[in-house]
């Protein structure tokens, strides 16, 4: 479990699930009631939403993006990591999740990573972010999970120490 601990109160796990979402005329997703429930229950209902490789729209729940500032800050002498500090700054934008589960999608973000009039997965990350992953991005790992093959999946978790 990694829950995220606001205050010495709240403890709340991230949601597991995916979700097809879109972006409505007015710039925004709607969250499925799972990850609503989620940012409902944290103190703070900020999320920011970005991409840091201009491939994937991500948001991330305030607390969790300022631990990313402080990793950018400790890595500012890597190249790469500065790209996608960069990345970051400049295609995010702070917004709230609604009552109704509804987060703003910046004009920039949607333009940059082409995001407007596309089926979107909404998926979990690491346990600290939700990406917008789309459609043809998702059906590329559909394909590699249908071609997979069980026994070596199964393999390298059990050689991994997959928990009993």
């Amino acid at each position: 479990m990694d829950p995220i601990s606001q205050n010495s109160v709240l403890a709340v796990e991230f949601p597991r699930s995916t979700a097809n979402v879109r972006i409505d005329d007015k710039g925004r997703i709607k969250l499925s009631a799972e990850y609503l429930h989620y940012f409902e229950a944290l103190p703070e209902q900020d999320v920011f939403v970005t991409s840091l490789d201009r491939s994937v729209a991500e948001i991330f729940p305030i607390a969790k993006w300022r631990l990313m500032e402080d990793f950018f800050e400790e890595h500012e002498s890597n190249p790469e990591i500065f790209l996608a500090s960069k990345n970051a700054v400049r295609l995010g934008a702070m917004s709230k999740v609604d009552s109704q589960g509804r987060v703003n999608i910046h004009a920039d973000l949607r333009r940059a990573l082409n995001l407007d009039g596309q089926e979107l997965h909404a998926e979990p990350y690491r346990r600290s972010r939700i990406q917008l992953v789309p459609k043809a991005a998702f059906d590329a790992t559909e394909e590699l999970l249908a071609n997979a093959s069980p026994a070596a999946l199964n393999e390298s978790m059990r050689k991994a120490g997959l928990p009993k």
